[in-house]
């Protein structure tokens, strides 16, 4: 009874944002049961935001050896590597997440933005075109991908882009 309410006070903590109230009940659970997956999902998110890259890597890489199936273990770990600029390890994370979840378009924009990084822009297109086939709401995926052809000097393509980009968010500010 105790664990639930430690629990629900923790998951409560992480949502408002209250990381260093929640750290404590996340760090109590974890002793109790170093394996519970959702628990250490949730720790390593709240190192991440934080800025304590090399702790959530820890627990991402626990998460990952405890449930290799979970897509978004993969992504999280890929999100910590590309921030500690490992972009190689990055990219084979992001690229495990979709092997995972083959409809997982914020994995594809994250790999997107990482190949943006080490200058592999044809790459970064053919992931940010992905995430947009995915979610073609989402106006970030079309931004990104006119980045990309723009660094790729495919600068009619990249003011297309951008346009749709732009058509998105004036949608999705008249629904608001």
């Amino acid at each position: 009874m105790a664990e639930n309410k430690l629990y629900d006070m923790g998951m409560l903590y992480v949502r408002r944002g209250e990381y260093d109230k929640a750290l404590p009940c996340l760090d109590a659970l974890l002793e109790q049961n170093p394996n519970a997956d959702d628990i250490l999902s949730a720790r390593g998110i709240v190192y991440f935001v934080t800025g304590n890259y090399e702790s959530a890597l820890q627990d991402f890489t626990q998460l990952i050896a405890i449930k290799p199936d979970k897509a978004h273990a993969y992504f999280n770990r890929g999100m910590v590597l590309r921030r500690l600029s490992k972009h190689d390890e990055a990219i084979a994370d992001f690229t495990k997440a979709v092997e995972l979840k083959p409809d997982y378009a914020e994995a594809y924009c994250d790999r997107g933005l990482t190949m943006m990084s080490t200058e592999r822009h044809e790459e970064a297109i053919q992931d940010f075109a992905k995430a947009s086939q995915i979610s073609p709401k989402i106006p970030k995926y079309y931004f990104y991908n006119a980045i990309a052809h723009a660094k790729s000097g495919k600068i009619e393509k990249a003011q297309a882009l951008h346009g749709q980009e732009y058509m998105l968010r004036m949608a999705a500010k008249a629904q608001q």
